[in-house]
């Protein structure tokens, strides 16, 4: 799959740099059974000077040196990125028996990632989560009762953690692999490869 700067991902810019699409996903095991979580993103979010990477903080690290570019090519759009503003669309597909509660909470948990990848999902931030399961199908036309088993809400922590981290990843991975982009009248907007 194409990530970065791609499809709905080309007009994006993220923490100050190329934004776009982004994925990842985890391999859980629980109760003896393997099941998947994995994430998508359109990352259009976030302040300049605020990105992290785990333990750094490479917003602050690369911050000099993506001002200096700008000053050098007379970008003037750098200056328009100091508030945490935009918005992400997350969408997290999961195989586990979850309930359309427990989806919900997978979602809103999920914001968990954007504040890893130094987001403080600011006052002018629009962000969208939908979760989804593939686990039960359910008929259309159903001519009796059907039942459905869920996961107990005592397992889901490992879920929730999942979930984090696959955000996180997929803000990272569109980072990663979103290129230096000129658009609309001439906006430069610098993908975060040129800088490390």
């Amino acid at each position: 799959m194409l990530e970065g700067n791609v499809g709905a991902g080309t007009g994006m810019r993220c923490l100050g740099f190329k934004g776009g699409i982004g994925s990842a996903s985890r391999l859980l095991e629980l109760g003896g059974k393997k099941y998947h979580v994995a994430s998508l993103v359109c990352a259009n979010f976030g302040a300049f000077g605020k990105l992290r990477a785990g333990s750094r903080l490479l917003g602050q690290e690369l911050k000099d040196a993506v001002l200096a570019l700008a000053k050098a090519e007379n970008n003037q759009l750098y200056a328009r990125y100091q508030k945490d503003q935009g918005l992400i669309v997350m969408v997290i597909a999961t195989d586990l028996p979850l309930s359309s509660r427990q989806l919900g909470r997978l979602a809103r948990r999920s914001t968990v990632g954007l504040a890893r990848t130094g987001s403080y999902i600011g006052d002018g931030s629009g962000d969208i989560t939908l979760a989804f399961s593939t686990a039960q199908r359910v008929s259309h036309f159903a001519k009796e009762a059907e039942s459905f088993s869920f996961l107990p809400d005592s397992q889901l922590d490992p879920v929730f953690e999942a979930g984090a981290e696959t955000i996180e990843e997929a803000v990272l991975s569109a980072l990663v692999h979103a290129e230096t982009l000129t658009g609309f009248q001439g906006r430069r907007v610098y993908g975060l490869g040129d800088f490390l």
